[in-house]
């Protein structure tokens, strides 16, 4: 009888990476076929990867139990963030009556300030993530010491969605995110800071010194890292308003109404340094639009309104038409702002010479994987502002534009970038366009969508480039706006 030969371990391993690699190879070629079979493989992978965010942990589960069970082993965990779930915008109270016609919801507060999502380990260590999945714990000593002493003693573990805003305990007020003033020795801070490279791009951008003092973007005071309760000159104030994890036990699948009573009875609120989202619960139009103006009042942006007992789960990285935004600006302009990607700029002329004078902005296309022209935009930005931008981007400068950009011909810009900035923009609305591509197809079969007079609000240091408002959101925003106007028109006429 031949004797068996042993198999080297480099060969072992050799063939476990064959194994592997084969097995990856099937997966993907299910994965991205378009049959039943590879649609539903797709379905349950995105939905892992929302709750799972980790290739690390995926990969080797898949491999062992395929990706029928993917999901019997790879769920929710401490110590790993999902991305946020969102809101979609709307233009009025009105409107969000007819959405959630026969439905129970809850109006919270939007709050101005950072997202931020709250991990408490078993062991009693604290992480906090931003919107983005980025570590932010170091950013937040203060949030860090405080969220232990917030909790009641049955609480072992929890995961928070929460907003962190800067927080005026002496008045006990929120102080408004855009800007604020500093003294002169907090000026020498921030431009310490600022050399040191210890503030990011955005921040670089948005101080501004006038009359000894210096308007910044209030939360960009702090340094990405490293912050000692010592280094803090401004306090915040943690605004929970979902728990998603508590006592080893996801809480994605409940609905809010229950996930809410979770978090009431498991915290205790700090007056300035912990407290629930303010809250109402009402279908009164007028109450409604009063609890709005009471919310721009306090500092804070606007509304979200939640469906409560009903499609009521957490939905991660979804934007969903169970959540909806309302701002106060929505009702001057179109009904959101947009998060877009600088992806060419034309030299500046006259006052703006050695500058870039305008900037052509892009959503992204996630089907396709492409960003598409929207808009050349030159207003909203101060000198400062164009140097710093311009200087910023001279360092992604391409030769030549990238073959998932997508622009009109007619469109000769002086010089392209690499995608890596994302701007928020507010614009009057939005128009048909043959120069431009946003959305083309979708509303239009031969011309896409731009924006009408731009404006740059502020740098999202917080988003990257493929977060960026999304061609569909582009044409849902459009369809909105024709609505409205149609609606607006029918009043005209009615008075």
């Amino acid at each position: 009888m031949a004797r068996e030969m042993p198999i080297p371990v480099n060969m072992a391993n050799r063939e476990s990476a064959i194994q592997r690699s084969l097995t990856c190879g099937v997966f993907m070629y299910v994965l991205t076929s378009q049959t039943l079979l590879g649609t539903q493989a797709a379905k349950i992978v995105k939905q892992v990867y929302s709750v799972l965010p980790d290739y690390d942990k995926i990969v080797p589960n898949l491999l062992h139990v395929g990706v029928w069970r993917l999901q019997e082993t790879c769920k929710f965990s401490l110590g790993v963030p999902v991305k946020p779930m969102l809101a979609k915008p709307t233009k009025g109270v009105s409107e969000i009556l007819d959405k959630f016609q026969g439905l129970e919801f809850t109006c919270e507060y939007k709050y101005d300030g950072e997202r931020a999502q709250i991990h408490y380990m078993e062991d009693g260590s604290v992480e906090i993530y931003s919107r983005n999945a980025e570590r932010n714990t170091g950013k937040y000593p203060d949030v860090v010491g405080s969220i232990s002493r917030c909790k009641k003693s049955s609480v072992k573990s929890f995961v928070l969605d929460c907003e962190v805003v800067a927080y005026d305990r002496e008045k006990q007020k929120i102080l408004p995110f855009q800007t604020s003033h500093f003294s002169v020795p907090e000026i020498l801070w921030f431009y310490f800071l600022r050399y040191r490279c210890l503030l990011t791009i955005s921040d670089r951008c948005e101080g501004e010194i006038t009359d000894g003092s210096v308007c910044l973007q209030i939360l960009s005071t702090r340094a990405r890292k490293d912050v000692t309760i010592s280094d803090i000159k401004v306090e915040v104030c943690t605004f929970a308003f979902d728990i998603l994890f508590l006592n080893g036990q996801p809480l994605l699948q409940e609905q809010l109404n229950v996930r809410r009573q979770y978090l009431y009875d498991s915290f205790e609120e700090m007056p300035g340094i912990f407290q629930f989202a303010t809250a109402l619960t009402s279908t009164d139009i007028e109450e409604i639009q009063k609890f709005l103006e009471s919310a721009v009042n306090s500092s804070s942006e606007g509304l979200i309104i939640k469906t409560l007992n009903r499609d009521a789960t957490y939905e991660p990285s979804k934007r969903s038409n169970n959540w909806l935004k309302l701002k106060k600006d929505y009702m001057d302009s179109i009904g959101d702002s947009l998060d877009l990607v600088p992806i060419a700029a034309f030299h500046g002329r006259g006052k703006r010479t050695g500058v870039y004078g305008s900037f052509l902005l892009a959503c992204y296309d996630e089907q396709n994987e492409e960003y598409q022209s929207i808009c050349n935009i030159g207003t909203g930005f101060s000198e400062k502002d164009l140097e710093d931008r311009s200087a910023s981007l001279r360092n992604k400068v391409i030769s030549k534009p990238k073959p998932y950009y997508r622009f009109g011909d007619t469109l000769n810009p002086d010089v392209w970038f690499e995608p890596v900035e994302v701007w928020e923009v507010k614009a009057a609305d939005l128009s048909i366009s043959p120069v431009h591509r946003a959305a083309r197809g979708i509303v239009d079969p031969n011309k896409g969508i731009s924006l009408r007079f731009p404006r740059l609000l502020r740098i999202r240091e917080d988003k990257n480039p493929d977060q960026a408002t999304t061609s569909e959101q582009v044409a849902e925003l459009y369809r909105a706006q024709k609505i409205n106007h149609v609606n607006n028109q029918a009043e005209d006429d009615e008075d």
